[in-house]
């Protein structure tokens, strides 16, 4: 089992290794589509990086491995969202309680969605920006931002939505 919990980043870092950049390739496209951009700067400082093709079949397995787990995990999280809502409506409990664990069960499912997508998004963007051949640099920074957000906002949808940290924490 733990061997399987490591197998899909075994398979993205074969991937990012197996990745051909062919260098002049690239330096040749950069100097037809950028005339302006002083190249030879970049390569003497080996400071030449980008983004690998989208239809390089590596990095179709690695943009594959950041969407198509997304697909069962939201389809479990909505099915078990259900199961707990037909729950609550049978088992004979207080009112009070009932609501706050319909409230706990809102608040898991924001945390879901909320950092989902805003995961997902970066590899759409990435996808959006190799496919339209234009440099887009805010995307870029962009990607990175919407990665380090959803541990930033879970905190808070606790606390907007889970009544007695709302209270405690003076939100109403």
């Amino acid at each position: 089992m733990c061997f399987l919990v490591g197998l899909v980043p075994m398979l993205i870092l074969s991937c990012v290794l197996s990745l051909h950049r062919d260098l002049e390739v690239s330096v040749a496209k950069i100097r037809v589509q950028y005339p302006d951009y002083n190249v030879d700067e970049w390569l003497l400082e080996n400071r030449f990086e980008g983004m690998a093709d989208v239809l390089n079949p590596a990095a179709i397995i690695l943009l594959a491995c950041a969407i198509i787990p997304n697909i069962p995990s939201v389809t479990f999280m909505f099915i078990s969202r259900q199961r707990i809502l037909k729950i609550l409506e049978k088992e004979e409990l207080c009112k009070v309680t009932k609501e706050g664990l319909r409230m706990l069960v809102k608040s898991l499912t924001m945390q879901i969605l909320i950092p989902l997508s805003l995961c997902s998004l970066p590899v759409f963007l990435y996808m959006g920006v190799q496919f339209s051949g234009k440099q887009l640099t805010f995307l870029e920074y962009l990607i990175f931002v919407l990665i380090c957000l959803p541990p930033a906002i879970n905190p808070f949808i606790t606390l907007y939505i889970m009544a007695p940290y709302k209270k405690a924490a003076k939100v109403e």
